[in-house]
């Protein structure tokens, strides 16, 4: 229950202790040490951020004592406005309107309209505005209308709007009252260690007397500095003493305790006339019962507020200064040089740090460029095996490039290729099935690539320290086709056209994956055009004219070439027995 919200006052004063009953109440003016220096009453919508700064000052004991000397605000429909546009927000919006996030949020819950609540609850519905306060003809509602308009519906979404209407001789209307009770029943039934619960064992029945008899009252003299003279009978009410009399007599007879109709509260009415009452009238009534209406150890009991000072009115400077309007902080007026320099600062930070680190990853690379350089001149050197030629192989623009070592072995028409220290070739180009070998030099730069294109293997892309080492390894390339029958063809081309025009091994393997694919899509009959349908022409043509070598069949199956069942595999499907497999031979 949101209620309170309407309780809520602009301001609240502080009042000084008084060493005796014969000094005058004082109450607090703001010091230079909060914000509103001057003024009598600390303002409510100055304090969301800095609430410590007043209690600093002096203590708790004084918030006590001013606040029980001042009257709260009704609860009505009129609300605060340090409660609407200037109560603090989250970051999207440094002030807020409390109301209207309350009604938004009943909204947000599917809450029920007015009627249908005092529906759920047993209630009566109510047919009119005049049906919820009695003093209906003499209010004004909300937009400026008379509650008596006839046009105006009592079944508004808004329940809390109807309920602050609804209002009893100041008292909570009917439809709050009954949904507080439910909810403070359901709680205390809940609630096994509740101390009026006789079967969990943890109060006597003198204890639960005690904590009954124990008010606000009692608990503030007994933590703070505050004597007995200083605080009012009943701190939640600002009455006369005939209308606090009225009170506790009320209360006795609707707990079911007689009181004589004769018996008549006054102003001069006091604390042992009540006693007497009650006793008279209540033979069998104990002590203790009599001290929860009439505790005439307290001297304010019935007394009027020692220090009255009525209500805080949020609209006269003089007792408090006025909400502080939102604020903006532009940060860049009047800092537009600075600004501009730090920003061109930072900008040409990051460019000198990006230009460094191009700058060293360019020098380590030629120190790692000369270190292979020399490695491969040292091995050259040491070497005896004419036909070896150490090189690096560029594999790709992502792959980058590694070092090799190619021999061409004429007796068993290949070309080998070594990783360092090692003595088995990671990979062998077999040129029995082919009569042609193509060689295409770079002509630019330092004209130190050399591309070797045997039909059905993926090119081997050779980078040279220089052009001896290349026309070297062309002389042996040269030596090799003719000794084994092959024909060689030569062009020229630019660094970029070679290295662009180059089928790398990924590329190879992306050609026998869209191969496979397509192959066993065939095999399994499996109904689906689409991967044929996105195949460019140029990737259409290359599976169409695609032919595996055994060792690309045998890695596709996950299989040694040397295996027997690859080897009955693909002689089944060589047709034509020419040690390789064609996408038309799949096909068929």
């Amino acid at each position: 229950m949101r209620f309170g919200h309407t309780l809520v006052p602009p301001g609240v004063f502080r009042r000084k202790l008084r060493k005796d009953s014969s000094q005058q109440c004082e109450f607090i003016t703001n010091s230079d040490h909060t914000k509103d220096a001057g003024k009598e009453a600390i303002r409510t919508c100055n304090s969301y951020w800095n609430p410590q700064e007043p209690i600093e000052e002096y203590d708790i004991d004084q918030f006590i004592l001013g606040m029980t000397s001042q009257i709260t605000e009704r609860e009505d429909t009129i609300i605060t406005p340090d409660l609407r546009g200037f109560v603090f927000g989250g970051l999207d919006f440094s002030r807020r309107d409390l109301m209207a996030v309350n009604i938004q949020r009943g909204r947000d819950h599917g809450l029920p309209d007015y009627n249908t609540a005092r529906k759920e609850f047993g209630l009566e519905p109510a047919e009119s505005w005049a049906d919820l306060s009695p003093n209906c003809n003499n209010e004004t509602l909300i937009d400026g209308r008379k509650c008596d308009d006839t046009d105006f519906e009592v079944d508004d979404p808004c329940r809390m709007i109807v309920c602050l209407k609804e209002v009893y001789d100041g008292d909570l209307s009917s439809l709050f009252r009954t949904i507080i009770a439910d909810q403070f029943a359901r709680i205390r039934d809940g609630d096994r260690f509740w101390y009026e619960n006789k079967l969990n064992g943890l109060f006597t029945d003198e204890q639960r007397v005690a904590i009954n008899d124990t008010t606000l009252r009692h608990i503030i003299l007994e933590i703070t500095d505050i004597e007995e003279d200083e605080l009012a009978g009943n701190p939640f009410f600002y009455l006369d003493t005939e209308t606090k009399c009225n009170r506790i007599v009320g209360r006795a007879r609707s707990e079911g305790y007689n009181i004589s109709p004769g018996f008549n509260c006054t102003n001069s009415t006091t604390c042992q006339e009540i006693d007497q009452e009650l006793r008279n009238e209540n033979p069998n009534i104990t002590d203790a019962l009599v001290r929860r209406y009439a505790d005439c150890d307290n001297t304010q009991l019935l007394a009027v507020d020692p220090c009255p000072r009525g209500t805080v009115n949020g609209s006269d400077i003089n007792i408090v200064s006025p909400c502080t309007k939102l604020r903006t902080f532009d940060y860049f007026t009047g800092s537009e040089a600075p600004y501009i320099l730090t920003f061109a600062a930072v900008g040409l930070f990051i460019i000198l740090m990006i230009v460094l680190l191009l700058v060293t990853a360019n020098i380590n690379q030629s120190k790692i460029a000369e270190q292979r350089k020399a490695g491969r001149a040292e091995s050259r050197r040491k070497s005896t095996d004419l036909s070896l030629h150490d090189v690096s192989e560029w594999q790709g623009q992502k792959e980058g490039e590694r070092d090799i070592k190619v021999r061409m072995d004429i007796r068993k028409k290949s070309l080998l290729i070594f990783l360092p220290g090692q003595a088995r070739p990671t990979r062998t180009i077999d040129c029995k099935r082919t009569d042609r070998l193509y060689a295409k030099e770079s002509v630019d730069k330092a004209r130190n690539f050399l591309l070797i294109r045997i039909p059905n293997e993926y090119d081997l892309v050779l980078k040279f320290d220089g052009p001896r080492e290349k026309n070297a390894f062309l002389q042996s390339i040269k030596e090799f086709c003719e000794q084994t029958g092959i024909t060689q063809r030569s062009a020229m081309l630019s660094q970029k056209e070679l290295l662009a025009e180059a089928i790398t091994k990924a590329r190879r393997q992306h050609t026998l994956d869209k191969f496979f694919r397509i192959v066993f899509k065939h095999a399994f009959r499996i109904d689906d055009d689409g991967d044929m349908e996105a195949l460019s022409d140029e990737d259409a043509n290359a599976v169409i004219n695609c032919e595996l070598t055994i060792d690309e069949f045998a890695d596709a199956l996950s299989l040694k070439p040397s295996a027997m069942f690859v080897k009955n595999m693909f002689e089944l499907i060589d047709k034509d027995k020419n040690g390789l497999v064609s996408f038309r031979e799949f096909w068929t």
